[in-house]
């Protein structure tokens, strides 16, 4: 994958201006010692089952105000070093995928062409790209979006589900290969994971869609009598 010049310009200023710790706002490292360690032993990153509308994924943690602020860091600041910060957590992720689905293949979804011109990379592929390499596991492309959605941050599950329909096509890879796992960093309602299942689903010769990965997943607000699951998990009302 070619560096975008973003990435290496973030890497001079870096040298010559450290970038404070996402989590707790301290210099001179993007995550932090401490914060890292507080993470871990908070429990944080642990694989673990969720699923969305029937489809059975595997995420590496919750989305946490923790989560969110290094996603913020990656996404927005383009401090992609924290992904070598969380090198352990993400060779968990990736023995838990290959364990799971053995012989399967990684497909990131698509970001959309406003974010791309103002990030110049996508972060969720970037990050996938790591995760496969820590399963051993090949990643492979072929969706793209045939349609700009709009941003998703103020929709309904609804609004989100609407708003992404069949704003995706896939195009099949060349040669053979095992089942497919889509990988994002984030899921919410399922939306774009959903959709970009359907585009796959939907081309001539398509392969199984096995289920989906994520760093983290966002969890449905509850009350504190409800059992605790995922949004959609089975346990979820």
């Amino acid at each position: 994958m070619p560096i975008h010049p973003r990435q290496i310009f973030q890497g001079l200023l870096n040298l010559a201006f450290p970038a404070p710790c996402a989590v707790c706002g301290r210099r001179p490292a993007v995550l932090c010692r401490d914060c890292l360690a507080g993470l871990r032993a908070e429990g944080l990153f642990e694989p673990a089952q969720c699923s969305r509308n029937g489809l059975e994924g595997l995420r590496l943690t919750t989305y946490t105000p923790a989560c969110a602020a290094l996603m913020s860091s990656v996404k927005e600041q383009g401090q992609t070093s924290v992904w070598g910060a969380l090198e352990d957590e993400l060779r968990l992720l990736g023995e838990g995928l290959a364990a799971r689905w053995p012989g399967a293949r990684l497909i990131c979804v698509p970001s959309s062409r406003s974010a791309m011109r103002r990030r110049g990379v996508n972060p969720a592929e970037m990050l996938g790209r790591r995760v496969a390499r820590a399963a051993r596991l090949p990643m492979v492309g072929g969706l793209r979006l045939v349609r700009q959605p709009q941003d998703q941050a103020a929709l309904s599950q609804d609004g989100r589900a609407a708003n992404l329909r069949d704003s995706m096509s896939f195009n099949a890879p060349r040669g053979q290969g095992g089942p497919l796992i889509i990988f994002d960093d984030v899921v919410t309602t399922g939306a774009t994971i959903l959709e970009a299942a359907r585009a796959i689903r939907a081309a001539p010769g398509a392969p199984l869609v096995a289920g989906f990965c994520v760093f983290a997943e966002t969890l449905r607000k509850r009350s504190p009598d409800e059992p605790k699951g995922s949004m959609f998990s089975p346990q979820a009302k």
